[in-house]
């Protein structure tokens, strides 16, 4: 029985090796080449670039994941492909906003920052499952209305995709205070009260809700937009939709890459900086994206957030 085992893997094993290196070698090559198309077809091959070397990464790790991780490359295919896919109820192109070069930027890294992306939230979600299914719960036993609260945000190219958050405040209630503060900021008045420019006293907050703002867990559902490709991990803050329109044009530059769970914004004060100084930290981050950047600001982001920085 071993001989014949050992027989097996010799005969069958080594010429599935052979083709999985020469599947590999064609992969990385096409995939590389058709990255540099601009449109949803090159995020794709970007991924799938970055995807396979993960799989190659894994396969030298455990033999075993060679064949294993075509899997895994496929998830993160399906996840990029559904990223790009549009619902009939979006709203018809219009132009898109010109966007900034950014000189020195390598074409690999939007691969790889999708496939971390993807790995990052897919675990995350996993692992938070159980946290979620209290908190929801608390949120309904506080307070009338669902726990997950949908609402509509501004992305990449100004495209409008619906954000998921946890509710942190009362269903129905108005929001022109909201509004008027934005305004305020955008002509540039000082609207700094007990250090925070977010609303003093704000009476649609629950329970429940300043718990999850203060520690920003109301944004962890916003893994699923990650996973869908509306967001990504690092990137300026989703804004509303009548918070874009009254952006001053100069900053249009801040939705050419996509919004992100964190942000130079968020890791530099959060709700003690006005939202001109959130708009300049959104434009300096887009000219100086780079990989190596993001990472720094995810692992900013933790000691963030169990200081409570700027949150409220």
């Amino acid at each position: 029985m071993e001989y014949g085992y050992l027989q097996f893997l010799w005969v069958g094993g080594l010429p599935l090796l052979a083709g999985f290196v020469w599947l590999s070698v064609v992969v990385l090559r096409h995939a590389r080449r058709v990255a540099a198309d601009p449109g949803p077809v090159g995020a794709y091959a970007a991924a799938l670039w970055a995807g396979w070397w993960m799989v190659l990464a894994l396969s030298l790790i455990d033999i075993h994941l060679t064949l294993r991780g075509a899997g895994e490359l496929l998830f993160v295919g399906l996840a990029v492909v559904s990223g790009h896919a549009r619902d009939v109820e979006r709203p018809a192109r219009g132009p898109r906003p010109a966007r900034s070069p950014v000189r020195g930027r390598p074409a690999w890294e939007g691969g790889v920052r999708r496939a971390m992306d993807v790995a990052v939230a897919a675990v995350a979600l996993v692992l938070l499952s159980p946290l979620f299914a209290v908190v929801a719960l608390w949120i309904r036993y506080d307070s009338p209305g669902p726990a997950l609260f949908r609402q509509q945000r501004v992305g990449l190219d100004r495209r409008v995709f619906t954000a998921y958050k946890f509710r942190t405040m009362r269903s129905g209630g108005d929001d022109s205070a909201h509004r008027a503060l934005i305004e305020a900021e955008l002509r540039g008045e000082d609207t700094l009260v007990g250090g925070s420019t977010k609303l003093s006293d704000d009476l649609r907050i629950t329970r429940p809700g300043q718990l999850l703002r203060r520690t920003s867990l109301d944004e962890v559902p916003q893994l699923l937009n990650v996973l869908r490709g509306d967001m990504t991990l690092v990137g300026p803050r989703p804004c509303l939709v009548w918070e874009a329109a009254l952006f001053p044009p100069e900053f249009d530059g801040r939705f050419t890459v996509r919004p992100g769970l964190t942000g130079l914004w968020q890791v530099s004060g959060r709700s003690t900086i006005g939202t001109l100084d959130m708009l300049d930290l959104d434009l300096a981050y887009v000219r100086t994206r780079r990989l190596r950047g993001d990472l720094r600001i995810l692992l900013a982001t933790v000691p963030s957030l169990l200081r409570g920085d700027g949150a409220r």
